[in-house]
């Protein structure tokens, strides 16, 4: 008589099949959901510096003086802020940012650097103080025709004139899922964004990964 062999492997049941999808979901439905936050946290960003711009440029043109837009890179949060200066007759002195200064040269671009702070303004119809930058943002770099270099901390700014005419810019920012740069015309209120995304598998900290990708894009913008 042939035996019946019997097997004690089961297979999921249909609770443990719900069980898991319902897992699985709440998993993706996490991940998605902090990719959109995200996301938006760094558009709202963007339309606040494009907003600030444009609202300069205008502004500018109104009260014939020149406005900046006004970076706070050391501040915790980052904040930013709308400024106007003197008249159109009023020349920027040249500024040099680079990392071999010595520290008597450091000095002397200090005290520059606060003897134009003292010409400028909070302009009050545009904020009452300070803007922060939407939480899980930063400002990584900050690049402009003034300064000729991609400055990441400290102070900058991006220049307004009576005539209209602004200084050429790149601002990068970045989250902890991508990178995104908005390209600033000197002659038009055209304003160019772009998305990257961070090389999560790459070696190094998420911060030195933000400032490598800022550096690929400043230099594709100066080839621009």
């Amino acid at each position: 008589m042939n035996k019946i062999e019997t097997s004690n492997q089961k297979g999921f049941t249909l609770i443990e099949m719900l069980v898991a999808l319902l897992l699985v979901t709440i998993v993706l439905t996490l991940v998605a959901g902090t990719s959109f936050s995200s996301r938006r946290s760094l558009d709202e960003a963007l339309n606040n510096f494009e907003r600030g711009i444009r609202f300069s440029t205008d502004e500018a043109a109104l009260r014939n003086t020149m406005i900046r837009l006004k970076m706070n890179f050391d501040d915790e949060p980052q904040t930013w802020s709308v400024e106007f200066g003197p008249d159109g007759n009023f020349v920027l002195p040249a500024t040099q940012v680079s990392a071999s200064k010595s520290k008597s040269d450091e000095d002397k671009e200090k005290n520059k650097q606060k003897k134009i702070d003292k010409k400028f303004s909070r302009v009050k119809e545009f904020q009452e103080e300070d803007k922060s930058l939407p939480g899980g943002v930063r400002i990584i770099a900050l690049a402009t025709s003034l300064t000729q270099v991609m400055v990441l901390d400290g102070k900058n700014a991006i220049y307004i004139y009576p005539t209209g005419e602004k200084d050429s810019a790149i601002i990068v920012l970045a989250t902890d899922d991508e990178i995104a740069s908005l390209e600033v015309s000197p002659f038009t209120l055209e304003m160019k964004r772009a998305y990257y995304s961070i090389d999560e598998d790459s070696d190094g900290d998420i911060s030195e990964k933000q400032i490598e990708l800022a550096e690929e894009i400043y230099q594709k913008w100066l080839k621009n």
